[in-house]
């Protein structure tokens, strides 16, 4: 073969390699694109899972809470009732007792 064909050969076979190589880089970019689109959609379905956990989670804590302070209240309640019906109580033997002439 004389050293213009070994040339025109030589440059074919680069050509040949070029392409290959080229097109493994594709087909291994589609590949990446491909994995990253299916990991990021996972990642957003993760996160959304999270979210809805984390709602749940502060909307149980949020009820807890108030109930806590219901029921504080109501037994704050239930104390004010009692004492004003004492008070009421002392209040109304007071008033009979001055009335009546006792006092």
């Amino acid at each position: 073969m004389n050293p213009i064909q070994r040339v025109l050969k030589a440059e074919e076979e680069s050509r040949r390699i070029s392409a290959e190589a080229e097109e493994e880089a594709r087909r291994i970019r589609e590949e990446a694109y491909a994995e990253a689109s299916s990991l990021l959609e996972e990642a957003r379905k993760w996160a959304e899972e999270a979210r809805k956990l984390a709602l749940r989670r502060a909307e149980a804590q949020i009820e807890a809470q108030r109930d806590a302070v219901l029921k504080r209240a109501e037994a704050q309640v239930l104390m004010l009732r009692e004492r004003f019906e004492e008070r009421r109580e002392e209040v109304v033997a007071w008033v009979l007792e001055k009335l009546l002439g006792g006092g």
